[in-house]
């Protein structure tokens, strides 16, 4: 449980940062479906 707390901790601290991070994994997950998918078609 406290490695959970940690992780919220940090994860507030630098939500800013994380955000980024996250939009940039959702966005880079998003184009690499998009090329597989294409592909298949």
């Amino acid at each position: 449980m406290q490695g959970l707390t940690n992780l919220k901790g940090l994860s507030l601290t630098s939500l800013p940062d994380m955000r980024c991070i996250w939009k940039g994994l959702v966005l880079s997950k998003l184009t690499t479906l998009e090329v597989i998918y294409l592909d298949k078609n």
